[in-house]
């Protein structure tokens, strides 16, 4: 059972296997994002902390970003992904356990979700539960990095709960 949960009334908290619920939930808000890529884990020379863009991406560029990467984000854990649109209260989540936090409208992301077959309850991440770190997915990471252009900022003590 795909389930909506909301600890707070302001956000609700979805669980989802892959991307597709994020990139639904993203058609409900309008571009240009602000992009925080929170490299948590670092398998390789990259340093950890908030990679932030460093000006908005329009629709067309966070869609590119989601096919390309799409085996990383979907399958390894070194990582939080948000999504803030430059205008407006909406702000989305896709975090290592993957879970999508949604922020903003959530009346309407929560109708979205319920015509997609989602019902309200519990969302929990199983225990036992592992979203490893791959080296698969190294490369993909460095070419992450490279590709955009990032401010770096340190990790928060928020960030590493």
């Amino acid at each position: 059972m795909r389930h909506i949960g909301s600890e707070e009334e302001d956000r609700l908290r979805i669980g989802v296997r892959g991307t597709s619920v994020l990139r639904t939930l993203l058609r409900e808000t309008s571009p240009p994002y602000w992009i925080l890529y929170l490299h948590l884990v670092p398998r390789t020379s990259d340093a950890p902390g908030r990679y932030q863009s460093e000006a908005p991406w329009g629709g067309e560029r966070l869609e590119r970003f989601l096919d390309d990467y799409a085996d990383l984000l979907e399958t390894d854990g070194r990582y939080d992904l948000w999504i803030k649109p430059v205008d407006g209260p909406d702000h989305l989540i896709y975090d290592r356990h993957e879970i999508v936090y949604a922020y903003g409208d959530v009346d309407r992301f929560q109708r979205v979700l319920e015509a997609r077959g989602y019902v309200p309850g519990d969302v929990l991440i199983p225990n036992p539960h592992e979203r490893p770190y791959r080296a698969a997915n190294d490369e993909a990471q460095r070419r992450l990095f490279d590709a955009f252009e990032w401010t770096h900022f340190p990790l928060t003590e928020d960030d590493l709960r």
